[in-house]
């Protein structure tokens, strides 16, 4: 250990170069160590005081400041940033995570989410999201999920308006199918097969390439539940150029004598596409169903 003293006999510098054990020297620690304002400086970085509630770790140069590692870190108040887009990373390769955890009833600490690497990064809800109640934002930005507590309502912001995500019923989903049945398609093709509880409320015919042949006709419905169909004049599409039979929609999907009704699935149902055909050379029409899957 060497000692530096000035001219006024003040210790100006302490410097260290191997271990002291206290007792050996017949030192007792029986007080604080005081050095004020000064700074504890190591190779190449140095600690020292910020002001009067910060400590900081610096570059010996004392211009810039360093990292700290720590097996664990605590707070009584804030971990706070000070100055804007500050980082909170996982460690630097794919499948690395961060993960965020809190106490269950039982004491134990239990993961809520994570961080994860990967070549798409992303975050992981481990457990349940909760959506604190609250009134819609007064600057609201695409992108933005809330739960609103006037209409107790999920809502989000898109690009051009606020819409619902939550019913007060449950969650609804609004789908369209569109599927191109063309002349080669076979006898029979699956447009779509309807989850339990979906509602049909439409289905439109386009057919955008004339179909040739003798009385080609398309059929659309759900599988065995053919009997009743829609005639062409009767979809209220456009069926340009359309050559022989037509397209008939057909099944309890459609209500003969109108282009659309709503219909209620209770089980799982198969619509399905069926050409009555066999001898076209070309033709090509798009089936558009729309239904809404109730949960």
């Amino acid at each position: 250990m060497r000692i530096t003293r000035s001219k006024a006999r003040l210790i100006s510098e302490i410097t260290i170069d191997q271990d002291i054990p206290m007792a050996t020297y017949g030192l007792t620690g029986c007080g604080d160590i005081v050095i004020g304002a000064n700074k504890l400086k190591m190779t190449n970085c140095l600690l020292k005081q910020e002001d009067a509630t910060h400590l900081v770790v610096k570059n010996v140069a004392d211009t810039a400041r360093s990292g700290l590692n720590a097996n664990e870190l605590g707070a009584s108040s804030n971990f706070q940033g000070l100055i804007s887009a500050i980082s909170l990373k996982a460690i630097a390769n794919n499948n690395g995570t961060l993960l965020l955890k809190a106490y269950d009833n039982d004491d134990a600490i239990a993961e809520v989410a994570r961080l994860v690497g990967a070549v798409d990064p992303y975050f992981q809800a481990t457990l349940p999201m909760r959506f604190l109640p609250t009134s819609e934002p007064g600057a609201v930005l695409e992108g933005m999920v809330w739960y609103n507590r006037a209409d107790d309502i999920l809502k989000c912001r898109d690009a051009s308006a606020t819409r619902d995500i939550i019913m007060s019923n449950g969650f609804m989903g609004v789908i369209a199918v569109k599927k191109q049945i063309t002349f080669e398609s076979g006898v029979t093709t699956t447009v779509v097969t309807l989850p339990a509880g979906s509602l049909v409320v439409a289905a439109v015919a386009n057919v955008t390439t004339t179909f040739d042949g003798t009385t080609p006709t398309v059929s659309v419905g759900i599988a065995g539940w053919l009997e009743v169909y829609l005639t062409a004049s009767n979809i209220g599409c456009e069926v340009a150029g359309w050559k022989g039979g037509g397209i008939r929609m057909g099944g309890l999907l459609f209500k003969a004598g109108y282009n659309w009704t709503t219909f209620l699935v209770d089980a799982e149902q198969t619509v399905i596409a069926t050409m009555t055909e066999t001898d076209t050379t070309q033709g090509v029409v798009d089936i558009y169903l729309i239904f809404i899957k109730l949960h």
